[in-house]
């Protein structure tokens, strides 16, 4: 890796690395360098660049966009620029090379010369080495490595082509495979740059790494030396060993990766289904069964995918939470959401952005600083990946890796906070003829509540008219079709895709018919309520508050009239029906009889409840008068200051009473 040098000089060790950079690291528009000293972020400075050694330098105008752990991260300003004096500095310094390699008589090889000394002394075409998707490096004979070792591995590099996206900061296992060796070794390496189809490796992270691949030169000189027999078995182009996969969380054997599936109709909404991760080796999944499964995978997990023109990251802990969305703008892209939503101010958006780091995302800055409710905050987080989800569906086939994660972040946006939003997004985009489709097979079913379900109820991100329909109407006593029917037509569609969602997590059963469970059956529950009411006092048998005004409980025993009354749904469910909602309106006929007598009800009342349980209701209808005069509600002040009195009858109550007549 170049350094940067405390009076702004970017020094390369070679030539070859510096034309390395300028095909591949260059490419991005950053440079990722070695630094001893601070640098001052979003500043633009001056750097000169020149190879160790060397006289000739080019000058470049770049931002620091990070620094940190002796790393630092430049933005070019002007790319084209750059890229023509860097190139022409190439130019220069090759020059006299160039030259003094045509001077030289050119002999011609010998046929039994050793292929050891086919890799020439000076500068050499390289065979580039392939990363492939599993994480090997395939060089094609023994020569190429013996090249790319003397002018990139001995010096902790590597930049081999591979045909698919890696992460800036990924830490890969390399497994190192040579044609006519056969298995190499195994390093550690970071991903510096990925760009075009060329990746730039850092290998010195690994301490072992040098001696590792030193003596690995050794063993391909020998075998370059000592060329197998014909009838030796080279090792097959494709075949796939755990050796060769990248190191992978302890929950997993190894690394899960293969490419998502393009889940655009209703085939892949019809069934949220986890799976073992540490059993299957996904090579084609859907993305909802993918990422349920990461979320009840009970171990820290990092989910990679490669898009067409992005790659991003999700990090999953052992409670399934994402803790972590890291892609290109991402934490610019959620402050933006939050100012959006009037959550932070438009002024602080610099500043976030210049504490925020890789190790240090946005979300964690503001949790410390403690300017946002952590709710609005997951919330936000929680619409952001639902967008990016969206994103990796509509993308159709993407590769992904899933891999270890170290972690300690404890909060994030839970799979439940998650699924409901997302579904709601995907089934939305159907065309109504497929909804109805989707819902036809229990439209006339009976859905109730699982007992015990892998996201139940109180888990999950429905708004409260959803929570009180699922609650109340999804009981298995009625179709869903009735249960839709009950509620008005605005809300109708968005119940709908709720219901979908429910399903598709399996949060409900679907009973064939009016094969209830008894205690869902309307008998039972009126029976039950029954029970409970005739154990309870006068006021809960008649349906009004111990404090509510007398002239309430007539109209309490109206609407009990039409609830349980003849003509009403639940009286004409069946004759035990009938019969017991006849005995529920006796009840509150003969509570509202029995406390319709004054004297009777406060004699009653004090029997039932503490003396400074009425003190405090008395205070608090007290306390509500001068508001309801105000308002005009002035029957209801009125009603108020006589229940004051009934409960408690103060001299200050009595007079105000009094004085309102």
């Amino acid at each position: 890796m170049p350094v940067l040098l405390d009076d702004g000089t970017i020094q390369y060790d070679s030539l070859n690395e510096l034309r390395a950079a300028v095909e591949s690291v260059l490419s991005t528009s950053g440079l990722l360098l070695k630094s001893g000293r601070d640098w001052p972020l979003r500043t633009p400075i001056d750097f000169t660049v020149k190879v160790a050694g060397r006289d000739f330098a080019a000058s470049v105008r770049a931002e620091v966009v990070y620094c940190q752990g002796g790393r630092v991260g430049l933005d070019l300003h002007d790319k084209e620029t750059t890229e023509s004096a860097l190139s022409a500095l190439v130019e220069r310094l090759s020059a006299p090379v160039k030259k003094a390699v045509k001077e030289e008589p050119v002999a011609a090889a010998p046929a039994q010369v050793p292929s050891s000394e086919i890799v020439p002394a000076g500068p050499v075409e390289l065979s580039t080495p392939v990363l492939q998707e599993d994480g090997s490096v395939r060089y094609r004979s023994p020569s190429a490595y013996i090249a790319d070792y003397e002018h990139h591995l001995g010096k902790g590099l590597m930049y081999p082509d591979s045909p698919y996206s890696w992460n800036r900061g990924d830490v890969l296992r390399l497994s190192i495979f040579i044609e006519g060796v056969g298995a190499g070794t195994s390093v550690q390496a970071e991903v510096m740059v990925c760009d075009h189809g060329k990746v730039g490796l850092d290998i010195s992270i690994d301490p072992a790494a040098r001696k590792v691949l030193a003596d690995l030169l050794e063993r391909v000189k020998r075998a370059a030396d000592n060329p197998p027999a014909a009838g030796d078995a080279a090792p097959p182009e494709n075949k796939t060993t755990e050796s060769r996969r990248p190191a992978a969380a302890p929950a997993v054997t190894v690394d899960v990766h293969g490419q998502i599936v393009s889940s655009g109709g209703i085939g892949g909404l019809r069934s949220v289904t986890p799976v073992d991760l540490a059993d299957n080796k996904l090579r084609s999944v859907d993305l909802f069964c993918l990422i349920s499964s990461l979320s009840s995978a009970g171990a820290p997990l990092e989910l990679k995918v490669g898009l067409v023109n992005r790659n991003l990251r999700l990090g999953f802990n052992d409670k399934g939470n994402i803790v972590h969305y890291v892609a290109s703008g991402a934490q610019e892209d959620l402050l933006e959401r939050l100012i959006k939503g009037q959550l932070i101010p438009r002024s602080r958006k610099r500043l976030l952005l210049l504490e925020a780091s890789d190790d240090k995302p946005v979300e964690v800055v503001l949790m410390a600083q403690k300017i946002i409710k952590l709710r609005e905050l997951w919330d936000c987080v929680r619409d952001q990946v639902v967008d990016v989800l969206e994103e990796i569906r509509h993308a159709g086939a993407s590769r992904y890796v899933v891999g270890a994660l170290q972690t300690k972040r404890r909060t994030g946006v839970a799979f439940g906070r998650l699924i409901i939003p997302w579904l709601e997004r995907a089934l939305a985009e159907l065309d109504p003829k497929q909804l109805d489709e989707f819902l036809a097979p229990f439209t006339n079913r009976y859905p109730l509540p699982k007992k015990d379900c892998r996201w139940p109820l109180s888990d999950l991100a429905l708004d409260r008219r959803g929570y009180r329909f699922a609650d109340e109407l999804l009981d298995g006593t009625r179709t869903l079709a009735d249960a839709i029917n009950v509620v008005p037509l605005v809300r109708r569609k968005r119940l709908r895709l709720q219901i979908a969602a429910l399903y598709a997590i399996g949060t409900f059963d679907l009973l064939v018919d009016s094969l209830a469970p008894e205690e869902q059956l309307p008998e039972y529950k009126l029976s039950k309520e029954l029970a409970g009411l005739s154990e309870a006092n006068r006021f809960d048998q008649a349906g009004v508050h111990w404090s509510a005004h007398p002239a309430t409980y007539k109209e309490s025993l109206q609407k009990i009239k039409r609830n349980y009354g003849p003509g009403g749904k639940l009286a004409g469910h069946s004759a035990e029906c009938a019969n017991l909602c006849r005995k529920r309106v006796t009840m509150a006929e003969k509570a509202i009889e029995y406390l319709d007598n004054r004297d009777r009800r406060k004699q009653y009342r004090k029997q039932v409840f503490d003396t400074s349980q009425l003190q405090m209701s008395a205070e608090l209808l007290f306390k509500q008068i001068d508001l309801l005069l105000f308002r005009n509600e002035n029957l209801r002040a009125k009603r108020n200051i006589e229940m004051a009195v009934e409960l408690n009858p103060k001299p200050e109550y009595i007079q105000k009473l009094q004085q309102m007549g």
